[in-house]
């Protein structure tokens, strides 16, 4: 496959998407929970490694050192703010 190289047509502005999280990451302080429900048993370990993920990248773009436990317990998951990383 070949691509036509084309000239002058202009850059599209930068538009800013303002993401809000779904979940309440700024408002834990350590020893926080909160918990998500899963109505599919069949899914809740997906949405656990989902939430876990969530948090961690949360935490990474924000350049901070929180840490998060989860815990499946009946009907969802429970995610736990721990200790910070030294």
């Amino acid at each position: 496959m070949t691509y036509k190289i084309e000239h002058g047509i202009p850059i599209p502005e930068h538009r800013t998407r303002k993401h809000r999280a779904c979940y309440p990451w700024g408002n834990l302080l350590i020893g926080d929970s909160f918990f998500v429900p899963c109505d599919d048993p069949g899914k809740i370990a997906q949405r656990r490694a989902s939430v876990l993920s969530s948090g961690r990248q949360w935490a990474l773009l924000r350049q901070n050192k929180w840490r998060f436990t989860t815990e499946i317990i009946e009907g969802g998951v429970r995610i736990w703010r721990r200790a910070d990383k030294e």
